[in-house]
């Protein structure tokens, strides 16, 4: 319980919540930096890609005019559309000589000189702002044997200023966009454990006399919901397992006292120090009956708890199941006062021989002590529905049957359906559960059914070998 409940500070300490918060925190951090770099970088690409077409549509529309008409033909309605513009437009000789500009300014802008029909783009970067010096875009062009340099000027001043606007803008929203981000999966986070913490302190309470308590499941139907019912279905486990133990402790009690018993008021008689030699022989007998029965009873019930710890344990050898059924035949026949017939093919199966002679014996034996006069033994080839070779086992009686009602019922530990019937001679209950364990654990199965001899008829399917050829049915 201790432990149970340091388990619980630990899941009610936010560690959950600030990994998830932590996580998130970063996640969008992260992507918020990259989504920033990426929008400076294309809104940069942008606006330089604007700046360049606007001024080489500038210049050389004034390139144009100067090739056709010659820079003295430039006047300032020619050129009024470019006046108040982002870029200035010089024109330059040979000599470097302004001969033109569209701004008020006596002195050439730029060194830039290249040959007619060539253009020259200088000042602009791919970074994420641009430089603070100009764009300069010029070409040379000819005219009446001369040749002249058309330049544009532009400043890159409001270019710089979008980029830095916006990056000031990004960057006061990106903190508060994660600063947000961290409080809403905080409290999702918490929200969402809240149902989780209300399960561990109910399990917390949960003592192992309490087993019908139950935790709660919330209403969302989503993974919560089903750990609380995956809990409470492992709670009724655990609540069936319990009751089965203290009924199995309380049979086992029970089965065992009577032997001790018998065997208390054997060792009284033997103490009196009687020589009567009948007495003594008789007394002898039964007291070697009774450890003889107490010795399988412990048996028994080591093969049970064996199965249910840890699975039982056996070979996987070539058997020869109608050679085992055969042998418990011919014992029967030299021990049982009713009639014992037996319909036997060949089939061979994968397993334990002493374990499958053991669910024949107690099969048989359970036969025995409820038939009135007749047994019958089967084994025989079959296939299951999905085409696999099984080997199939029945043993019938002509005794009072198992009623519909009881016939899952029987397999239990310690059942007995006829109460009247003295334990000495009903068995222990345990055969038929230990029947249903080694056939289960050999991957078949074992169940009642209606037999051929009006009684109680238990068929046992196992796994069978693939036979090339089966030998004709004989009646044994």
């Amino acid at each position: 319980m201790k432990r149970v409940r340091q388990a619980g500070r630990m899941l009610s300490e936010p560690g959950v919540r600030r990994q998830s918060t932590l996580v998130a925190v970063l996640v969008v951090a992260g992507g918020l930096v990259a989504g920033t770099l990426l929008l400076l970088t294309l809104l940069h690409s942008a606006l330089n890609e604007g700046l360049r077409e606007t001024a080489t549509e500038h210049v050389s529309s004034v390139a144009q005019a100067v090739a056709a008409r010659g820079p003295a033909e430039l006047t300032e309605d020619a050129t009024a559309h470019l006046v108040g513009a982002s870029t200035v437009v010089q024109v330059v000789d040979s000599g470097g000589g302004l001969v033109y500009s569209t701004a008020t300014t006596g002195q050439v802008l730029s060194g830039v000189r290249p040959e007619p029909g060539h253009w020259v783009h200088e000042g602009a970067t791919t970074g994420v702002l641009p430089p603070d010096g100009p764009y300069v875009v010029a070409t040379g062009v000819s005219y009446a044997g001369a040749d002249y340099v058309v330049l544009g000027v532009s400043s890159q001043a409001a270019q710089r200023h979008a980029l830095g606007a916006t990056a000031r803008a990004l960057g006061i929203s990106t903190p508060l966009l994660v600063l947000l981000a961290g409080l809403a999966t905080w409290w999702l986070t918490g929200r969402a454990l809240r149902p989780v913490e209300e399960i561990r302190r109910e399990v917390a309470r949960i003592e192992y006399g309490r087993l019908t308590d139950r935790v709660p499941v919330p209403r969302t139907h989503d993974e919560v919901a089903a750990l609380a019912t995956t809990m409470n279905d492992m709670l009724a486990r655990l609540e069936a397992a319990q009751a089965t133990s203290r009924r199995f402790v309380s049979d086992a009690g029970h089965e065992l006292r009577s032997p001790l018993a018998t065997l208390a008021a054997a060792i009284e008689l033997a103490e009196r120090g009687d020589d009567n030699r009948a007495e003594r022989t008789e007394l002898n007998e039964l007291m070697d009956r009774e450890v003889t029965r107490m010795r399988r009873l412990v048996d028994d019930l080591l093969v049970l708890a064996k199965a249910e710890d840890r699975g039982l344990q056996f070979a996987h050898d070539d058997v020869d199941l109608d050679d085992v059924v055969e042998t418990e035949a011919r014992r029967l026949r030299a021990q049982s006062r009713h009639a014992v017939r037996a319909h036997i093919e060949p089939v061979r199966v994968t397993g334990d021989a002493d374990r499958l002679t053991q669910v024949v014996r107690n099969l048989c034996d359970n036969a025995e002590r409820a038939a009135r006069s007749t047994l019958e033994l089967s084994v025989r080839a079959d296939r299951a529905p999905d085409g696999r070779p099984e080997a199939v086992l029945t043993v019938a009686d002509d005794g009072a049957g198992i009623a519909p009602a009881d016939r899952e019922r029987v397999f239990g530990r310690f059942v007995r359906l006829d109460d009247a019937r003295a334990r000495s001679a009903g068995g222990s209950g345990l055969g038929l559960a230990i029947v249903e364990q080694i056939v289960s654990a050999h991957g078949g199965s074992v169940c009642v059914i209606d037999g051929p001899l009006a009684g109680a008829c238990f068929e046992v399917r196992l796994p069978a070998q693939p036979v090339e050829a089966q030998e004709t049915a004989v009646i044994r």
